[in-house]
């Protein structure tokens, strides 16, 4: 008895209605109406054989784009009030059925509260499930539920397409992103019609349960020894084996996308499901006698074997991957445009075994780092978390795990120049150090600490001076051993006269961290002060004297020398490239480096936010300070506001910037105008007022 791939005999080729659900939160307000409008592109064609959506915590028309003004996402709201719109026929929606996921982000989602629904559509339709990521914080895993549990239809496709997101593309290349994937999607929105009986129990694929039936048109395998008793039969028809290199690499690459979306739904640890497709494969790729494949088919089906083994012998855990990073070895396994190859290679556990480049290394250090950044996107970010592990101590040993990856291509390469391999280590430690430490609430207080950051300044200067050729690759990877071994703090050598000076403690740390421990060693009691930013463009001419008056009104209890306010002018866009000149002409009269300062900004967007911000940035290399924005009117709040949600996990840590807004709306009302300014003005600073004295 052999395992054979067979085909189900066709039936009828129809277009399945289709069901779009694109994210309407405030995070998609870059791509949305590009999406839409692309997708319309696109979908015109079905008329009224489709439904779509916009998503929030309920379910909204395609348009207006909703964002800001919605109630927040919640994908078990959203799947819960359609399946009841489908459950209760409100629409004439035929019984094959494709459900379109667009989203860029995580939601609510609880799959218990769907349950019963999902039993109850399973029974009156048949269902694709596909879905499209936007940018690289994709709910992966919801999505990966969502098909395991829903998609009852043929598993042999590609399911999952991505959007690469840029927040400085133009509308023009996020529309023809958005609409090359749409036209990828779109012949899968074509289906066979029907459920077809084999004589046999089969499976629809190599990790599928035994059954008789399988879709119309599908491949599946069963095992025969062709003797006429044993034969595979559909009704009268006998099915011949298949034999060709396409069908059979197709079917084993449908059933390991199938056995990963199961490992990811369920949470499962074991190998078993890859176990039997390793088993099965060879039996099957016996059976090809004619090859008809591409040779970038050819080279897929390699990449797909190659993965297998990974999987197999658990160098490559799925449950230790970001969701970003399984959705793109999801779509890897279908799409030529990318690697697998590339995701075993940051992602495996052990890379001793595999051909080493500085690309690789890269992109491995800044994978560790999403670990501590999004731990979010992880279904297990961190294997040591049961040890307690500090921030400080999670972020050493990535370090010191990529440094040791950095130093054995070193030493397997010692004739080479290693400059470049060493200034993008070092670049890429620095920055992804500064997004870590950004994003947390995190303080200096032990000595232990400052004898932490100690050594990690003393590594990157070790690395500077070995990249300016101060120190030869063969003294560094000596010097190196000590930080490596966490034995004690890396000591100069005499050769150098360069090294580590007494006055370098943090020199060689990115300059947010030099703040953050100044904040942390020298800040905690110091006396804060507000610097007040108000806009008075034309724009603001309603607002900025009442804001002025307001702020001077709750503030009054604060001596002069604790607050401060400065005017800012369209007309004189150079006061913002100036910014820095303005805190040290202040810092003279107020001493603003040595207090902790809050930076209360009122504008409505018209003045260029972006110089505003781009200057704070500078502003913040040298002095300690919190921004707190005052907006008027949704435009600006809005993007602040997405900014904020993007940047921060938790809006309630230690120096994440604080948003107020006053509406617009009450400005240009008609009555009491004036009042209603003032007292939406005097709300917002009594909150700023009781924050400040905190």
């Amino acid at each position: 008895m052999s395992l054979q791939v067979y085909q189900a005999p066709p039936s009828q080729l129809i277009n399945s209605y289709l069901i779009t659900l694109i994210d309407g939160t405030g995070s998609m307000a870059q791509e949305y109406e590009q999406a839409v409008k692309a997708y319309q592109q696109v979908f015109s064609y079905l008329g009224n054989q489709k439904l779509d959506y916009q998503f929030q915590s309920q379910l909204y028309p395609i348009l207006p784009y909703v964002g800001v003004n919605g109630c927040g996402g919640n994908i078990t709201k959203t799947f819960k009030e359609l399946f009841s719109i489908l459950l209760s026929k409100q629409h004439p929606v035929p019984k094959n059925i494709t459900i379109l996921f667009v989203s860029d982000g995580r939601e609510s989602f609880d799959l218990n509260q769907l349950q019963t629904q999902i039993q109850e559509m399973k029974k009156i339709y048949m269902i694709q499930f596909i879905s499209l990521a936007v940018g690289d914080r994709f709910p992966n895993e919801i999505s990966n539920i969502l098909r395991n549990k829903i998609h009852n239809h043929d598993p042999n496709f590609q399911s999952l397409f991505k959007v690469k997101r840029q927040y400085t593309s133009t509308k023009e290349v996020i529309y023809q992103n958005f609409l090359n994937c749409f036209l990828q999607i779109k012949p899968l929105i074509q289906v066979q019609d029907g459920i077809i009986q084999i004589n046999q129990q089969v499976q629809q694929t190599l990790v599928s349960p035994l059954s008789n039936q399988v879709i119309a048109g599908s491949h599946f395998c069963a095992k025969s020894d062709g003797k006429q008793d044993n034969e595979i039969c559909a009704g009268p028809t006998k099915l011949q084996p298949k034999t060709t290199d396409k069908d059979i690499n197709e079917f084993i690459i449908g059933s390991l996308s199938q056995a990963i979306n199961d490992q990811i739904a369920n949470k499962k640890r074991d190998t078993q499901l890859f176990k039997k497709i390793s088993e099965a494969a060879p039996q099957l790729l016996k059976q090809i006698k004619s090859v008809v494949s591409t040779p970038e088919e050819q080279s897929k089906s390699q990449e797909v074997y190659s993965l297998l083994d990974e999987l197999l012998s658990q160098n490559l855990q799925l449950q230790t991957m970001s969701e970003n990073q399984i959705t793109q070895l999801q779509r890897g396994l279908f799409d030529q445009q990318v690697s697998l190859n590339q995701i075993i290679n940051v992602n495996s556990l052990d890379i001793k075994k595999k051909i080493v480049t500085p690309e690789m290394l890269n992109e491995r250090l800044a994978e560790q780092y999403q670990k501590l950044i999004a731990p979010d996107t992880f279904q297990e970010p961190d294997n040591l978390k049961n040890q307690q592990l500090t921030l400080l101590d999670s972020t050493e040993l990535i370090i010191i795990e990529t440094l040791n990856n950095h130093i054995s291509y070193i030493q397997s390469n010692l004739n080479a120049d290693h400059t470049k391999l060493l200034t993008d280590f070092l670049t890429s430690t620095q920055e992804s150090l500064i997004k870590v430490f950004s994003a947390s609430d995190f303080k200096v207080e032990q000595d232990e600490q400052i004898v932490s950051f100690k050594q990690m300044n003393n590594l990157f200067q070790l690395i500077d001076q070995t990249i300016k050729r101060l120190i030869s690759i063969q003294n560094f990877l000596v010097l190196v051993k000590k930080y490596q071994q966490k034995t004690q703090v890396i000591e100069g050598v005499d050769a150098s006269n360069a090294l580590f000076s007494s006055n370098d403690d943090y020199k060689y740390l990115p300059k947010e961290l030099q703040i953050l421990l100044k904040e942390g060693l020298e800040l905690e009691e110091a006396e804060k002060c507000l610097i007040l930013i108000v806009d008075i463009n034309d724009s603001m001419k309603n607002e900025s004297q009442i804001a002025i008056e307001s702020f001077q009104t709750q503030f009054k209890d604060i001596p002069e020398k604790k607050k401060q306010q400065q005017q800012q002018q369209q007309q004189q866009q150079q006061q913002y490239e100036s910014l820095l000149e303005q805190f040290k002409q202040l810092d003279q009269q107020y001493d603003l480096s040595n207090k902790r300062n809050r930076i209360c900004v009122v504008t409505d967007g018209q003045t260029n936010y972006q110089q505003l911000h781009k200057s704070f940035k500078v502003v913040r290399f040298h002095y300690s300070f919190q921004i707190i924005y005052l907006t008027i009117g949704s435009q600006i709040n809005s993007k602040i506001g997405n900014e904020l949600k993007s940047k921060y996990q938790d809006r309630n840590i230690r120096g994440c910037p604080l948003l107020f807004n006053v509406p617009r709306s009450i400005v240009q009302s008609t009555q009491n105008t004036s009042q209603r300014t003032k007292d939406a003005f005097n709300r917002c600073f009594e909150d700023i007022y009781k924050h400040f004295i905190k």
